[in-house]
């Protein structure tokens, strides 16, 4: 049986910026199960308000590795990044420039 990526329910999620001591930034690099090269890093997270005690098997068949960002790693990664101003959030929050209102996507 195929795993599907797509829904017709709306999801509501939550993603974490998680720092390390170091002020490294923890991603997720990812792919589309059903096309390999389409792969992106992303924020852990996931749905709410019901969180899965083991991940899906869309999960664990997307998941390629984790790894913890530098700001200066992050700003010359060449892949995709979800959201696309992850560089910019990660100097932001270093800075002091973010507070505790949560961010809403854009578009």
């Amino acid at each position: 049986m195929p795993i599907t990526t797509a829904s017709t329910t709306p999801r509501i999620g939550a993603r974490v910026l998680l720092l390390d001591a170091a002020d490294r930034m923890l991603l997720i690099h990812a792919l589309d199960p059903e096309d390999p090269r389409h792969h992106w890093w992303e924020l852990p997270g996931g749905g709410v308000p019901q969180v899965a005690l083991k991940p899906t098997e869309n999960e664990k068949a997307g998941l390629i590795e984790r790894r913890w960002w530098s700001a200066a790693e992050l700003r010359h990664c060449p892949d995709k990044l979800l959201p696309g101003n992850l560089p910019e959030l990660l100097d932001d929050l270093l800075a002091g420039r973010l507070n505790d209102t949560p961010l809403m996507p854009v578009g």
